[in-house]
């Protein structure tokens, strides 16, 4: 079975069937962009120390928030992958993505975000 993995939908199959599953990239960038704003928001000093305890544990939920969301997303993905080729008794394969890091400079950065947060190594795993 060949996976292709983008930043929108995940692709995988053989000449005879094909499926398409999306991706939470969106999802976890919301929760990774608020934690970053309550960051900048808050990094003052004259935000009394109490307070910003609190908000720190706010960020880390939202890091959390969208950590737990790409890992829960990955394993549901990768275990309806190998289910499918256990079922059609095919090998995986997934596309060579070496290089990928030197790529990622000349993209936008919103968009290199949302790929380095996907984690290709977490669907290898």
């Amino acid at each position: 079975i060949a996976v292709d993995i983008n930043e929108r939908k995940i692709v995988y199959g053989d000449d005879k069937i094909n499926k398409e599953r999306d991706t939470k990239i969106d999802e976890a960038h919301r929760w990774k962009k608020l934690a970053e704003d309550l960051q900048k928001k808050y990094s003052s000093t004259r935000y009394p120390a109490w307070r910003r305890r609190g908000i720190l544990r706010r960020i880390r939920s939202y890091h959390r928030k969208a950590r737990n969301i790409l890992e829960d997303w990955a394993r549901k993905t990768s275990l309806k992958i190998v289910k499918l080729a256990k079922r059609l008794g095919y090998a995986v394969t997934r596309e060579d993505l070496k290089g990928l890091i030197e790529s990622l400079r000349d993209l936008p950065k919103d968009h290199r975000k949302k790929l380095i947060m996907m984690g290709y190594k977490r669907l290898g795993k």
